[in-house]
């Protein structure tokens, strides 16, 4: 890839993929996927004109989904995308009774996606005239089209992970802009959705992972002194504990997964630093590991294996892959 940045990536077993875009002037870009073969990564089947991913997920090697925006921001320019094992395919999001009717300057921001047994979920904000006062929004994919999801009311706020280990278990995170800003977590039963309370006020979230009924995990950041902090929390079936970091500045987390082999890393960071934690369990500590050397917007666990994915720190808008 030439100019451009890596948005995310996601796995299947040991199969990865990522997404994102290479500039091809200076004023047009195009958007890419890729995928490991095991020894390189290769571009697939060219995506429609126009589609942005912002976030992939992977239930399948023919159930593939991708959210994001064309460059216009008109509600009808949102999209998702779907790869079924043939070609891409897109699919607008249904209208949100928060962005107003489709020809209002408005629509749903998708900034994260989650994909299960031919069911997907679509998180982010719904908006009317300014972004600035989105309202958190999911959206579920029932196998024919988009349906709006009703969430309960917290004002504005956004989503911007999702995790779903079924149909009837999903787990959607964010922020809440109250004052202070307070985790936003929603969870969906297979009936309807409901919000989790958090401890850690001051906090945001931006990755939630679902390993298992009493084993989930949050991610995010606090406000400190000298930059942003690492925040986690984990739900045991019980209750959510707030967990120990290391006090790194600019050290917020973006994601959290975990490898074949039972560890357990979260990622991210912010600017030109980046932050790798393994969770001990005897000791009930995150520690500090060596970190990606790329600017991190997502990983992903294929196997044993830890993928995270970015720009480079070295070259200017260059997408990078880090692999452990």
């Amino acid at each position: 890839m030439a100019k451009g940045d890596i948005n995310a990536v996601a796995a299947f077993g040991t199969d990865a993929w990522a997404t994102g875009y290479e500039l091809t002037s200076l004023r047009t870009l195009e958007s890419v996927v890729l995928r490991w073969d095991g020894k390189a990564w290769q571009r697939t089947s060219a995506l429609p004109a126009q589609a942005l991913p912002k976030a992939i997920a992977v239930s399948s090697p023919s159930d593939i989904w991708l959210v994001g925006r064309t460059e216009d921001l008109k509600a009808e320019a949102l999209e998702t995308v779907h790869w079924n094992g043939t070609a891409w395919t897109s699919h607008s999001l249904a209208v949100n009774p928060a962005s107003g009717p489709p020809d209002v300057m408005g629509g749903v921001m998708p900034e994260a996606v989650a994909a299960h047994s031919g069911r997907a979920w679509a998180a982010g904000r719904a908006w009317r005239n300014t972004i600035s006062t989105g309202v958190p929004a999911v959206q579920s994919w029932d196998g024919t089209k988009w349906n709006h999801e009703v969430l309960p009311e917290v004002g504005p706020g956004e989503l911007v992970s999702v995790s779903a280990r079924s149909a009837t278990d999903v787990w959607a995170a964010g922020v809440a802009y109250s004052n202070p800003q307070t985790p936003l977590l929603f969870h969906f039963d297979g009936t309807g959705w409901s919000r989790v309370s958090l401890p850690g006020q001051g906090a945001w979230l931006s990755g939630v992972t679902s390993f298992g009924a009493n084993d989930v995990w949050v991610v995010g950041g606090k406000s400190g002194e000298r930059g942003d902090l690492p925040h986690a929390a984990h739900w045991n079936g019980s209750k959510w504990t707030v967990s120990r970091t290391p006090r790194i500045a600019d050290g917020r987390l973006k994601s959290v997964v975990r490898t074949a082999d039972g560890r357990v890393w979260a990622v991210g960071g912010k600017g030109d630093v980046s932050v790798a934690l393994q969770w001990n369990a005897p000791l009930r500590t995150w520690v500090r590991m060596q970190a990606p050397d790329v600017v991190v917007r997502g990983a992903a666990a294929a196997g044993n294996t830890l993928w995270t994915g970015g720009i480079s720190k070295h070259r200017d808008l260059t997408p990078a892959i880090a692999r452990r």
